[in-house]
């Protein structure tokens, strides 16, 4: 008697739990992949700063948005971009508002709310641009005491340019402001990175009336180099993202593109792509 009781709870409960897991099998199916996709997606600050992060309505493109597509390729992880200025993205990654930003520089401020994949990904040149024609003297840090200077809010150049209150800095929120101020004489120089100034200045079609300089920034008295200052492109994850799990998976990834000269080859054909 009690052999059967038990046996046919058994069935009652096999009968209850399979109607149960194939509603739940059917549930799930119905579930849009676009909607699981932004779930799972590692959200990514992004701004308009050509060729490296431009964007198209929609659509995202240039040379960062084109590495984390083929991150994408390579591994399980997806990438949802939130597009906002530049402030304003890493106010985002402070607040762990959005997982990942790229085209980062590193210093010790930024360490502190920024997990940092390493190495860089990219080595740019720092360069100084004026007007062809103006007569500007530029061989050593020294000789940028007396010129206007047009930097960008919430960017990092070098240590010492960055610190410096005695140069006479002249603060914008985007770099297209700077080129408008210069040729209206409002500035006397530029400080920039050569490959997004380089292909901007293009865009614009005002190559052919800059002027470019280069030099250690960080050199002194005795030492004009004439060598620019190499600046590190970084990917840094938010210290607050929920998904920071992802960061050993996403930095072999990365880490492969640049062994292997994926990136300077990624950044050669975006270059090339200019109208």
């Amino acid at each position: 008697m009690g052999g059967k009781m038990e046996r046919s709870t058994q069935g009652a409960a096999h009968s209850f739990v399979w109607p149960l897991l194939l509603f739940l099998l059917f549930i799930g199916s119905c579930l849009p992949t676009p909607l699981l996709a932004r779930e799972t997606a590692l959200r990514v600050a992004f701004d308009e700063w050509p060729p490296w992060k431009m964007t198209t309505g929609q659509t995202m493109a240039g040379i960062d948005a084109a590495i984390l597509e083929r991150i994408g390729a390579q591994t399980s992880l997806q990438f949802e971009f939130v597009v906002a200025p530049w402030k304003r993205c890493i106010e985002l990654l402070k607040d762990g508002e959005v997982d990942l930003i790229t085209s980062f520089a590193d210093n010790e401020e930024r360490r502190a709310f920024a997990d940092y994949v390493q190495p860089h990904y990219y080595l740019d040149a720092v360069r100084f641009y004026g007007l062809k024609g103006a007569g500007l003297v530029l061989e050593r840090y020294e000789d940028l005491y007396g010129y206007r200077i047009g930097v960008v809010r919430g960017a990092h150049y070098d240590h010492r340019f960055d610190q410096d209150g005695k140069l006479e800095k002249e603060v914008v929120a985007h770099e297209r402001q700077l080129k408008e101020m210069l040729f209206a004489g409002r500035i006397d120089l530029i400080i920039d990175w050569e490959v997004p100034f380089d292909y901007q200045a293009r865009e614009m079609g005002s190559s052919a009336l800059l002027k470019k300089y280069g030099f250690d920034l960080t050199a002194g008295d005795d030492d004009s180099g004439g060598r620019p200052l190499q600046h590190a492109y970084f990917m840094a994850f938010s210290k607050k993202s929920k998904k920071i799990h992802h960061k050993k998976e996403f930095a072999s990834a990365l880490h492969s593109m640049v062994s292997r000269g994926e990136i300077e080859r990624i950044v050669q054909e975006v270059v090339a792509q200019q109208p």
